[in-house]
């Protein structure tokens, strides 16, 4: 309402004025070189109208004159950056479906458009790798070697490329040299050490990757393993990580060989509800054992941990290592207690084989519908290929991931951190290096 009143004002004043003017027109007379030019105002207002109208006009012309070679750059890095997106999504889409030429085509699209020659480059370096065309990877990395900024990236693929083409001595040999140069690198010390871990070069394996400073989580399973394979001491390794069922077994096996029970109990008391496996209770109740004495002094221990996680425990696991460490103490009531707390619905073999300890004992136990019951029992799984096999390796037999079998009663989580190996070098373009200011 107030704009519509403003807008009446404003020409009810032009308007005013209109009429004052026609009604009051006066009269305006100039003089120029001898000639005596006469109108009123009406006209002078007129004239200076037109004026300035052909001043701004002859502005506007000369300004459109003048800037149309920098308008036409605008408009063309306008339009540049229109099919430099759509090129982008393509190329996200052609990433994840290996389509390597049409990853070709983006890239050389995003080089065009955006005049960009580090990650062009880099993509159809990896282009390359996914097609197996390593003479056309070597073309793009000897590009790559001549970009300032692309120092780190080309000591990376040049990596990956020497692995890809299955020249293990030099690719060990750049990696001990850029081990040297990075000292702190995690990506070239991981890669090394796993080198030699595939050969079973345990020592070597962990040095490399014992010689960074600060060791990042999702390699610290991994270095606790290698300290204890390659001959280290399994506490040591602890301190590395207690996630590991091996480096936790074995340390509970050199606590036993020095007598110290009780020590032996409270790993097994930090770690059981997270690792949750059968064998570290067999090792704990079997391994040195110097009589019954001893073996009653050790169900003690165990029995008082177990119960207190029995109730925390929802896969029955607890109940079946308490139902072994009372058959492994020979307090067979108590172990066929325990097994009458596992529905039957859930028995495998493990639960089978201590139930014909007990029954032996016991006379009358029977289990009912036995066909029904034998379940195999759970297997190592390796989380990157699914393999199964009744023990773990550090190495899957089938994919040769490293440090991927896992136990799948426990709830470690899976391995997140990339592979070099089989895994690693199914799409090279999955693991891009991390730039600056990533987490």
């Amino acid at each position: 309402m107030i704009k519509v009143i403003k807008l009446f004002i404003i020409i009810l004043i032009l308007t005013s004025v209109v009429v004052w003017l026609s009604d009051n027109p006066g009269k305006v007379e100039i003089v120029l070189n001898n000639y005596l030019i006469q109108t009123n105002m009406i006209g002078i207002s007129l004239l200076l109208a037109i004026i300035v109208f052909l001043t701004i006009i002859i502005f506007v012309i000369f300004g459109t004159i003048k800037n149309f070679p920098k308008n036409f750059k605008l408009n063309r890095k306008a339009k540049y950056l229109k099919l430099a997106n759509e090129s982008l999504d393509n190329l996200a889409e052609n990433i994840l479906l290996g389509n390597s030429d049409n990853i070709d085509k983006d890239a050389r699209k995003l080089r065009k458009y955006l005049d960009n020659d580090l990650f062009s480059i880099f993509i159809l370096f990896n282009s390359c790798l996914i097609r197996n065309d390593f003479k056309g990877a070597q073309k793009y990395l000897n590009i790559l070697q001549n970009i300032p900024r692309a120092k780190y990236i080309y000591n990376r693929a040049s990596v990956i490329l020497l692995y890809k083409s299955k020249k293990i001595d030099d690719t060990k040999k750049m990696l001990l040299q850029l081990c040297e140069d990075k000292p702190e690198d995690i990506w070239f010390h991981e890669k090394l050490s796993k080198l030699y871990a595939v050969e079973k070069d345990w020592k070597k394996a962990y040095d490399y990757i014992n010689k960074l400073r600060s060791l990042p989580d999702f390699l610290r399973d991994y270095a606790a393993q290698l300290k204890v394979l390659s001959g280290g001491k399994p506490l040591e390794a602890l301190t590395l990580s207690d996630n590991s069922i091996m480096v936790v077994n074995e340390t509970i096996k050199y606590l036993l060989n020095q007598s110290n029970i009780k020590k032996a109990a409270e790993v097994i008391d930090k770690s059981w509800d997270k690792l949750l496996y059968l064998d570290l209770i067999k090792t704990f109740m079997s391994w040195k054992i110097s009589g019954e004495k001893d073996i009653l002094a050790r169900y003690k221990l165990i029995s008082k941990i177990l119960k207190k996680k029995v109730n925390k425990d929802l896969s029955n696991e607890t109940k079946l290592a308490l139902a072994y460490a009372s058959s492994a103490a020979s307090i067979w009531g108590e172990s066929q207690n325990y097994l009458d707390k596992i529905s039957r619905e859930d028995w495998d073999e493990r639960m089978i084989e201590v139930f014909k300890s007990v029954s032996k004992e016991i006379k009358g136990t029977k289990i009912l519908e036995p066909e029904k019951l034998l379940k195999d029992g759970p297997k190592w799984t390796c989380c990157s290929c699914r393999y199964n096999d009744s023990s773990w390796y550090l190495i899957c037999p089938n994919c040769q991931s490293i440090n991927t079998i896992l136990w799948p009663k426990s709830k470690i989580k899976e391995q997140t951190s990339p592979e070099f190996l089989n895994e690693f070098l199914k799409n090279p373009l999955r693991h891009l290096p991390k730039m600056k200011g990533e987490n």
